[in-house]
């Protein structure tokens, strides 16, 4: 009997490789690509040559709620019926059975397509050569796509992160506390951080507001930094140190003035606590870069963290 079974070994390991092999082979011409926004920007386009028979992966990063549009066009117009795309989420979305995306033709050459996505996560776009062409044609075809992330899901916090900012501000009644929020990809990696400016009669003081810059972390946020006195406008610079971008706070007020602007870098750990001192660097001119946190009017403009009731289970 075990002669018998080692005789049969080498058939058995052989059929496997061939069922695996099989079963996720790919052309050697296949693409795998992570796409990137420019900084600030809600869309990219992206261009590419697909050979017959290959597959071409652009992965991107979204979140619940934004509406995604892709658009493709061909140089030449005959390649049209040769070409298409397919639009899946790499997380399982609820309810659903598939992770393509509604409205998408897994079998057809879709060109043009939008739709609200389901989940946070990652997105894939797949290029290929569609199963149903009539007449299929083996030469290269040159493609262009326009990708665009619109909606206001990261104008809105969700529950982990407000979680979060009730845990830090949990210690004492600080009565009515309100901030205002900016998601922004400060470190490069495709995850927006969110910035956030926590403003009250009693968190405030005279040289200006706490603002918070929250990593998102396993399902959850982590306190990057903590940078006090600091007053809008809250920049985000060109610039960088240790890959995250170098930020531009207004400090004014507690004996400070007239107010001026200072750039705070990153040291691979956190952004320093306080602008008024050095490390910060006084910024000559106008500030450049995107605005994180604009000015307002009155601090009941923000959000009301609602600390009542945390304060009333403490």
């Amino acid at each position: 009997m075990d002669e018998y079974v080692k005789r049969l070994a080498p058939l058995f390991i052989t059929l496997l490789i061939l069922v695996n092999t099989s079963a996720f082979a790919q052309s050697k011409y296949d693409l795998v690509k992570q796409v990137r926004f420019e900084r600030g920007a809600s869309g990219t386009t992206i261009t590419g040559v697909l050979i017959y028979g290959a597959k071409h992966f652009y992965r991107l990063k979204a979140r619940k709620g934004q509406t995604m549009s892709v658009k493709m066009s061909v140089v030449d117009s005959k390649d049209e019926a040769e070409i298409g795309f397919t639009v899946d989420s790499l997380q399982d979305p609820p309810g659903s059975d598939t992770r393509i995306l509604d409205g998408i033709d897994p079998r057809a050459g879709n060109h043009d397509w939008s739709g609200e996505l389901p989940v946070t996560g990652e997105y894939e776009i797949v290029v290929h050569n569609p199963p149903v062409s009539d007449k299929p044609d083996s030469h290269p075809i040159r493609y262009k796509l326009e990708v665009i992330i619109k909606g206001d899901a990261q104008a809105q916090p969700d529950s982990a992160l407000v979680a979060a900012l009730r845990e830090t501000y949990s210690d004492q009644d600080y009565g009515d506390v309100r901030y205002f929020l900016k998601w922004f990809d400060l470190n490069g990696d495709g995850e927006p951080e969110a910035i956030v400016y926590v403003v009250g009669p009693r968190v405030c003081g005279s040289g200006g507001c706490d603002t918070h810059i929250f990593d998102r972390r396993e399902g959850g946020y982590k306190l990057v930094s903590t940078i006090s006195l600091t007053r809008p406008l809250i920049i985000s610079s060109q610039r960088r140190a240790h890959g995250w971008n170098n930020l531009i706070v207004f400090v004014s007020g507690g004996g400070i003035l007239p107010g001026y602007y200072v750039e705070l870098q990153f040291d691979g750990i956190t952004y320093p606590e306080n602008p008024t001192v050095e490390p910060a660097k006084s910024v000559k001119g106008q500030p450049r870069g995107v605005t994180l946190i604009k000015r307002f009017r009155s601090y009941m403009e923000g959000k009301s963290l609602n600390l009542q009731g945390v304060s009333d289970k403490r």
